[in-house]
C-alpha cells in the first residue's frame, strides 16, 4: 500500500459563501456502456469506446477534449469482421491501447460471446494499424478463455514504466457458473471472481505464467469483484482498481 499523506490547513471560515460547483451534464447521451478514453497523439483527439448497444458489436465517439463536445460513431465498425469464434453480437468492454510496435498502431481488448457456449464470454484481441478508430481485425483464437471457470470478461492492459512491458489483466467469470442468486453467485457454493493478469509481447503473445492479483473475500465482498484498472506509481507499486458488488 501507498502511504497517505494528509494536510490540515487551519483557516478561519470564508466571509461569504463558496460558489457552488457547476451541475453535472451528460457527456454523451446515449447508452453508451464500460466506458474507456484513449488520447490520440498524432491527430490530438480524444476517443471513447463502450460495450455493444443496439446494432452495434462495439461502439466508439470521438471529441477535441475529455470534456467534449463528444460526436458518437453509430455507423462505424470497429472490428473488421467478427472474431470467428464469438458469435458477433453481445460484446462487452472494450479496452484500446497504442502499440509502440508500429506507429499509427493499437490493439483492442473485447469480452466476446463464446459462438459454441453462448452463456459465457472470453477475452479477445484486435489489431489496427490504420489508428484508434479501426478497423480492427481479431485474432482467430481468444486471447484468454477459462471456460471451465465461466470464462473471462473486463480486459484492460498497462505498461510497466519501468521495464517497458505491457501487462494484461481480466476478471475470471466465476458468477457466469455460480450457484445463483444475486448476480449468479450468492448461493453456496460461492465460486471466486479473481483478477488475473499476464506480461505479453506484442499485445498479444503471453510470456511468463498467468498471476492471479485478487479475488473477492468471504464475508467481506460480495458476490463479485470485476473491472480491473492498474496505476503503476513508478516506484515499483501498482495500485489496482476494482469494482466490488
Amino acid at each position: 500500500m501507498l502511504p497517505l499523506l494528509f494536510l490540515l490547513l487551519l483557516l478561519p471560515p470564508p466571509a461569504t459563501p463558496t460558489t457552488p460547483p457547476p451541475a453535472p451534464h451528460l457527456l454523451l447521451n446515449i447508452d453508451f456502456p464500460d466506458p474507456t478514453l484513449l488520447h490520440d497523439p498524432l491527430t490530438h483527439l480524444w476517443h471513447a469506446f463502450a460495450t455493444a448497444s443496439g446494432p452495434l458489436p462495439l461502439q466508439a465517439a470521438s471529441a477535441p477534449s475529455p470534456l467534449g463536445p463528444w460526436t458518437h460513431h453509430p455507423s462505424l465498425a470497429l472490428l473488421a469482421s467478427p472474431a470467428p469464434w464469438t458469435t458477433g453480437l453481445h460484446s462487452w468492454a472494450p479496452s484500446v491501447h497504442r502499440l509502440s510496435t508500429r506507429a499509427n498502431s493499437y490493439i483492442l481488448y473485447f469480452s466476446g460471446q463464446h459462438a459454441n457456449h453462448t452463456s459465457l464470454h472470453c477475452i479477445g484481441a484486435a489489431v489496427s494499424h490504420t489508428g484508434p478508430l479501426g478497423p480492427y481485425v481479431p485474432d482467430a483464437e481468444p486471447f484468454e478463455c477459462p471456460l471451465e471457470h465461466g470464462g473471462a470478461i473486463d480486459p484492460t492492459s498497462v505498461v510497466d514504466g519501468r521495464t517497458g512491458e505491457r501487462w494484461v489483466a481480466w476478471k475470471v467469470d466465476g458468477n457466469a457458473v455460480g450457484g445463483g442468486g444475486y448476480c449468479g453467485n450468492s448461493v453456496a457454493p460461492v465460486t471466486g471472481t479473481p483478477i488475473e493478469m499476464v506480461r505479453v509481447d506484442g499485445g498479444r503473445r503471453k510470456k511468463g505464467e498467468v498471476v492471479r492479483v485478487w479475488d473477492r473475500e468471504e464475508g467481506v465482498d460480495g458476490p463479485l469483484v470485476e473491472a480491473p484498472e492498474f496505476w503503476d506509481t513508478g516506484t515499483g507499486e501498482w495500485v489496482l482498481f476494482f469494482r466490488e458488488i
